[in-house]
């Protein structure tokens, strides 16, 4: 039997998880290549044809997935604090494990694309333009522009980094008001989230640029929130029943 949750380091751990992240990392990944040549996917397999392309075309809902998880995992030291009274991190040590993260790896990404790719090919048409989409990425802040989002030479996938960094940036205090009022504080995130996507539907033609941004991801964020929160509560509830106690020998 595998064990679904561990202690590590003080910090609960739930093995599984890992899988579902790797599962939907490889889904968008699939999608991304095929948006490449749009070539259908299928197999035949003893003449029979199974098409797989109606699942990859909608691959890229599991960018929501992943920061639905994001939002769970973020979340559940808060959801342990509520029902266990377990400590939970600093709003300083949130934003440095948050930093020695994901800026290591980022900021690889985003100078290797520059140097090996963007200067040595000429892609920006002048020092402006350069130095715009440099500040921008090294600020999280490249998805506020057309040139430095959706034409940038950098990379254009990494703009829900700059979603999940956005969102990391006011998560101590969300966390905080959902403490203490759980669900009013989660109501508020999901409308927000759904009047944002609304409004923007009746009022902008163009939605390439603003549609994916991070208050059109609060729904999304506060359902990974809510998850937490049933998880710990069951989970408590599952632990205090007679029959794991028995089986325990508690």
């Amino acid at each position: 039997m595998v064990q679904t949750e561990h202690r590590q380091a003080d910090k609960p751990v739930i093995g599984v998880l890992y899988g579902f992240r790797a599962l939907m990392v490889l889904f968008v990944c699939n999608f991304h290549f095929w948006q490449q040549g749009w070539l259908g996917q299928y197999v035949t397999v003893f003449g029979r044809t199974v098409d797989f392309d109606y699942w990859t075309r909608s691959s890229y809902v599991f960018v929501d997935g992943m920061m639905l998880l994001s939002a769970w995992l973020l979340y559940l030291p808060y959801a342990r604090q509520a029902a266990y009274g377990t400590p939970v991190p600093s709003v300083g040590r949130f934003y440095f494990s948050r930093a020695t993260r994901i800026l290591p790896s980022y900021f690889a990404s985003v100078f290797i694309l520059l140097f090996c790719v963007a200067l040595p090919n000429g892609q920006y048409r002048d020092a402006a333009a350069r130095n715009m989409d440099v500040l921008t990425h090294l600020t999280f802040t490249f998805t506020f522009w057309k040139e430095t989002y959706l034409y940038t030479p950098l990379n254009v996938v990494l703009w829900t980094v700059a979603i999940e960094m956005q969102f990391y940036l006011v998560f101590p205090f969300l966390a905080r008001a959902a403490r203490r009022t759980p669900w009013i504080t989660l109501l508020l995130m999901g409308a927000t989230g759904v009047l944002f996507r609304a409004v923007l539907t009746r009022q902008v033609s163009d939605l390439s640029l603003l549609l994916n941004q991070m208050p059109a991801f609060l729904d999304v964020y506060a359902l990974g929130m809510l998850g937490a929160i049933a998880y710990v509560t069951l989970k408590k509830r599952l632990d205090a029943s007679p029959s794991v106690k028995l089986r325990r020998g508690t």
